[in-house]
């Protein structure tokens, strides 16, 4: 995989995008990211936008047994068994304990931009088929890459129509204990929210522009503006990235 990641870039034109299935192996104790940063940090891999989104994990006992099924071994038989105590061996000799498998969009800018990068966790269900969502995700990205904050805060957004609220409150109390925004398509992201973030989505009707919002905000709750605007500066982000906010449709002429 290391090999292949490797040797993608060299065909990737201006504007050309890969698009694979990968599993890689992760050490004990490690994170599965850091595999991935040491080979995009190569000079292979130099200026390639990359989007890895990982979907599920095995411990190396499951994948062996996988394989040595999928090769047509029986289980309890001699040669399962053989091949099955072979790729232990071969995995605790390297230290490796975990297999993730996942999709990768590796895309060659069409300019001279830097590149960005987002290495994510999507392990439940998904909309199906997922290609759309990938689509919006990859264009989302691309052009947050070239939004600064003020830029972020002077877009209007709007709430797509699959995203809910839900609030969790213990009994007798006046305030939500857990705050959860839940997407409905796509990723089926959900995410936990505090207030000044639930409080700037549920204004995300497209009739304020971000700025606006964050101003409203810290009025309605005795905050300064750049306080509320740091703590949702972050989760803004990803929750446009992933298609929960979308910019509100230009208005045409009256």
């Amino acid at each position: 995989m290391e090999s292949f990641v490797r040797g993608v870039g060299r065909h990737l034109t201006p504007g050309g995008l890969a698009c694979f299935l990968a599993n890689w192996e992760v050490g004990q104790d490690a994170d599965w990211r850091d595999r991935w940063r040491t080979w995009l940090a190569t000079p292979e891999c130099a200026g390639l936008d990359a989007w890895v989104l990982a979907r599920e994990r095995q411990d190396v006992a499951e994948y062996a047994e996988t394989w040595a099924r999928d090769g047509g071994h029986r289980p309890g038989s001699a040669e399962h068994d053989r091949w099955i105590e072979a790729w232990l061996e071969d995995f605790e000799s390297r230290g490796v304990q975990t297999i993730w498998f996942g999709i990768v969009f590796l895309q060659r800018p069409v300019d001279s931009r830097s590149r960005w990068i987002d290495l994510t966790e999507a392990t439940g269900a998904v909309e199906s088929p997922m290609g759309p969502a990938i689509a919006r995700g990859l264009a989302a990205r691309t052009r947050l890459h070239d939004l600064d904050d003020d830029a972020l805060f002077a877009t209007t957004w709007v709430a797509a129509p699959d995203v809910t609220e839900e609030r969790h409150t213990r009994p007798g109390e006046a305030d939500p204990d857990v705050i959860v925004i839940r997407q409905g398509g796509g990723l089926r992201r959900v995410i936990r929210a505090d207030t000044a973030l639930a409080a700037f989505v549920s204004v995300c009707d497209g009739e304020l522009a971000g700025d606006v919002a964050i101003t409203a905000i810290a009025a309605l709750t005795g905050v300064e503006p750049e306080v509320v605007r740091a703590a949702v500066i972050g989760p803004l982000r990803e929750l446009v990235a992933d298609g929960l906010l979308v910019p509100a449709p230009a208005s045409g002429p009256a």
